[in-house]
């Protein structure tokens, strides 16, 4: 340990163990990009408990696969949540195979990698 940090260590009453322990539980961002399982444990404001008890509401005019996604997405329980079976849950949905063939986009990506 360098002697600005031994320093530090003294000056705030802290060791690096301890400030790296509360920085793992500390998080940045906004809010509403959290997943509800880091703000479970969290005593934090009304907007951070909405998160974990609204519902979610969407336009009107949003297509039925985009709001089922989304929804897989955002489930508030892990377990649950769309993706949690691995990848190809995700690539299933609806939303993706309706859209994206998955296997162009896997030849396009070897093909740019070979460039």
């Amino acid at each position: 340990m360098s002697e600005t940090e031994k320093t530090n260590s003294k000056s705030n009453g802290r060791n690096d163990s301890t400030l790296f322990s509360q920085l793992l539980k500390a998080f940045c961002g906004t809010p509403e990009y959290i997943a509800p399982e880091l703000l479970e444990s969290q005593g934090y404001t009304k907007t951070y408990q909405r998160i974990l008890t609204d519902p979610l509401s969407f336009p009107l005019d949003i297509s039925s696969e985009a709001k089922s996604v989304m929804t897989g997405l955002l489930q508030r329980d892990p377990a649950k949540r769309l993706g949690a079976n691995g990848g190809e849950e995700i690539k299933k949905h609806p939303f993706f195979s309706k859209y994206i063939d998955w296997n162009w986009y896997v030849f396009c990506l070897a093909y740019w990698r070979q460039l």
